[in-house]
């Protein structure tokens, strides 16, 4: 009995020991008006150990756990609003320190012999943690740990990192691309300790280093990422009869690192049966004839990819190379019927016609490698070759008129690239980045039709590149700026198979590029940019296939088309609040001009037969202005939105000018309940515009959804709905031209519901971390 005594007792003082205190609080500049984003806190033993840190929100305020009773200094400070240091007890649950004004005076932290730690700051286009500053990062995952920069967080829908509800464009490791941890396989830091991580950079959008357009994440290793495996399997189905599932896993071991990653999807969707009134006019604006149609469509498809990518470090983390083989395969079958009444010079005429479809693309080769050596800090080299293939053989069956018309087409596409790239940094302040490469097309496209003739392409393409970046930072990093000059030589050699004219062509390009970011007042970020980007045209839009599966409605590629030029011209204005419900608000213009610019152009003949290609036009500019905010009127309730204002020109021909404004909303919200994740999307954007598009209507998209994610068991799910607001019904478009009018409805495809589900598993032997074995952790 008395050793139960004993025992219960012994329990009672060690739960006593173990008990946590939440220690909170709210930081405000010396005048007590506006609080302070981003303010180091810091917990501190008598013998100025650091227990736990943390930084303050958008709204100051903090929170840390400290796991064992006692006394404690804390340490609150921000560079140029001073610091705040106060003695306190910890004897379990929560201890609220209220408002907390920053002094300038540091007699009191100076007498304390504490040095403060900055966690966190803000650069011209990036935020940085610094991890290995908190005592955290030991009893923390890796993907968990990255909720401590503000804004950025795992999306409980899919398990990957975002940042104001946006994806992460790249994950880099080191400034280097990770076969282990990237962009499509983040869930081996759910099994990885933070303190692996030595610091977190978050790159907001348009940074002119890195020239993103979406949020990215770099982190920087403290130690080689550790042994082990870790797996994750994806499913995605919904009542349209859709499916996919994707496992992935890799190993990390001494020899060698091995991912892998197997993919399939399954889509048999409802059909859809669209309409459209078509009005044909001669050159003199009069009316010849009216035409009525309607058609159908039913489609299945499937696919198969699998992937492995091979890697590893050597030389001590010097040396990085890897290596990826892929194959893929897919087939779809397609039905579709249309019928068309034509009214013209007081006779009607009706007809209608079916097709039957039949693709098949067998199991190709795809690979890739590159290999890296770095040397003292932020220089490197790297070496890349990546190699492409496709092929498909498709089957058409047309019936017009009870006669049936066979044609037969193959397509394959052939791609390989090489280029050397160098990171050059002689300083913290400047830096150089300098490519160079030569990029190989080879597209073999080659149809039998009906009557016999042969048609299609031979064509290669030829890309050899030169770029070259200067980029660096002023001002301790406020102002950002970058400056590049890239070079390229086209040499375009080919023949169309049914005409036999020559599709030989060349062409320089000289592509410069100039970024600045500044960051001011804390609280502001200021972004410009003038880019000119070069687009070749792809292998569908060249193809010369003439697909008459609907009689009155030709689609065909253009072999002729030559690549593109844009000319950008962007800014920015970013305000980052501190109150309680606004967190940011941002202004952007944008304005774009393409004299050559690619688009679909739709042609009618005297018969009233339209004809859908792809032309260089004349000229296509677009001007843009956006604004963008997120709203936070609870803790766990926020709100995102984007409204734009567009104004796209449109030169189609000499005497053909089209003028279009255009508005869209892009708006989400979430609410993070203990039980659910609750999200909704809602999309306002002109459906099918195009450069003769004419009174685009608003389409309206909502998404809702559900979603949990149960940490221990690493395992997650969403159950929503698409397009809430819509049932299977038709919204409407017009196409305008000088020889023709047409009206269409288009039908949804309606609201359906979709379940998506992952689960992730992994295990990996991970060293201690001796930095902080001193710290009282337990």
């Amino acid at each position: 009995m008395k050793r139960l005594i004993t025992l219960l007792l012994a329990l009672i003082v060690c739960s006593s020991l173990a008990a946590e205190t939440v220690v909170k609080g709210r930081v405000f500049e010396g005048k007590g008006k506006k609080t302070v984003e981003f303010a180091n806190v810091g917990i501190y033993r008598s013998d100025n150990k650091l227990v736990g840190a943390c930084a303050s929100d958008c709204d100051g305020n903090f929170e840390i756990k400290v796991h064992k009773d006692g006394d404690y200094q804390v340490l609150v400070s921000f560079l140029g609003c001073g610091s705040w240091t106060k003695k306190i007890h910890c004897t379990g649950g929560e201890l609220d320190l209220g408002k907390i004004s920053l002094k300038e005076d540091n007699e009191e932290l100076n007498a304390a012999g504490i040095s403060a730690k900055t966690l966190i700051k803000r650069e011209s286009d990036r935020i940085v943690y610094d991890v290995s500053a908190d005592p955290d990062a030991a009893r923390m995952n890796m993907s968990a740990f990255m909720s401590k920069v503000p804004g950025l967080k795992m999306s409980v829908k899919n398990g990957d990192l975002e940042f104001r509800n946006e994806p992460l464009d790249k994950i880099l490791i080191d400034n280097k691309d990770n076969g282990m941890i990237n962009k499509s396989r983040q869930y081996p830091m759910s099994f990885i300790r933070a303190d692996y991580m030595s610091k977190i950079e978050l790159i907001l959008p348009n940074s002119p280093e890195y020239n993103n357009s979406s949020p990215m994440v770099v982190i920087t290793l403290s130690k080689p990422l550790p042994y082990g495996a870790a797996g994750q399997i994806k499913e995605h189905s919904t009542s349209f009869n859709s499916h996919s599932a994707t496992p992935d896993a890799v190993i990390n071991i001494p020899l060698i690192g091995i991912g892998l990653r197997y993919s399939f999807n399954y889509a048999s969707e409802p059909s859809t049966t669209n309409e459209y009134s078509r009005t044909s006019f001669d050159s003199d604006g009069h009316k010849t004839s009216v035409m009525d149609g309607s058609d159908y469509a039913k489609s299945n498809s499937r696919g198969h990819n699998l992937n492995m990518n091979l890697f590893r470090s050597m030389l001590k983390d010097k040396a990085n190379v890897s290596a990826s083989i892929s194959a893929n395969t897919s087939d779809s079958k397609t039905h579709s019927r249309s019928n068309t009444e034509t009214l013209s010079s007081g006779s009607n005429t009706t007809s209608s016609s079916s097709s039957e479809r039949t693709s098949y693309s067998p199991f190709r080769l795809n690979a890739g490698f590159k290999a890296n050596y770095e040397w003292k800090r932020g220089n490197d080299i790297t070496i890349k070759y990546t190699l492409k293939n496709s092929d498909s053989d498709i089957n058409e069956t047309l019936t017009l008129s009870d006669w049936d018309r066979a044609n037969h087409s193959s397509k394959s596409d052939r791609q390989q690239n090489v280029s050397v790239k160098a990171r050059l940094r002689p300083n913290r302040k400047i830096g150089m980045l300098l490519e160079s490469g030569y990029m190989f097309r080879d597209y073999d496209d080659k149809t039998t039709y009906w009557n016999g003739d042969t048609g299609g392409m031979n064509y290669t393409q030829g890309v050899a590149y030169s770029n070259a970046v200067i980029l660096g930072s002023l001002f301790k990093r406020k102002l950002g700026y970058s400056a590049a000059f890239n070079a390229e030589r086209i040499t375009n050699r080919g023949v169309n198979l049914l005409t036999s004219k020559s599709l030989d062509y060349d062409e320089i390009n000289f592509i410069p590029q100039l970024s600045l970011s500044w960051s001011f007042l804390n609280d502001y970020r200021v972004w410009a940019s003038y880019t000119c980007r070069s687009r070749r045209p792809r292998q569908d839009q060249l193809d010369p296939y003439i697909d008459t599966s609907d009689p009155y409605n030709i689609k065909t590629g253009n072999p002729d088309l030559k690549g593109e030029n844009t000319h950008s011209f962007s800014g920015s204005i970013d305000r980052n609040f501190k109150a309680r419900w606004i967190d940011y608000l941002s202004v952007n213009a944008d304005y774009s001009i393409t004299p050559n610019s690619i688009e679909i152009v739709s042609k009618v003949n005297d018969n009233n037969v339209r004809t859908t290609s792809y032309e260089n036009i004349g000229e296509h500019s677009v001007l843009s202005i956006s604004l963008l905010g997120a709203f936070k009127p609870l803790e766990i309730f926020n709100i995102n939105f984007k409204a734009s204002y567009k104004r796209a020109h449109y030169q189609v021909s000499g005497n053909e000018i089209n003028n279009i404004s255009t508005f869209s909303l892009t708006q989400s919200a979430s609410l993070n309940m203990k039980f659910a994740y609750l999200s909704q999307s809602l999309i306002i954007y002109p459906a099918g515009l195009s450069a003769q598009s004419k009174s685009l209507r608003p389409e309206p998209l909502m998404d809702v959804s559900i979603s949990r994610y149960w940490d221990k068991a690493h395992f997650g799910g969403t159950i929503g709905v698409e397009d809430a607001l819509h049932s299977r019904s038709h919204r409407k478009s017009t196409l305008r031209s000088n020889d023709f009018l047409q009206e269409s409805w288009i039908q949804r495809a309606g609201r359906k519901i979709y379940i998506s589900v992952y689960w992730r598993i992994g295990k990996f032997k991970q060293t201690e971390t001796v930095k902080h074995t001193s710290y009282d952790l337990d």
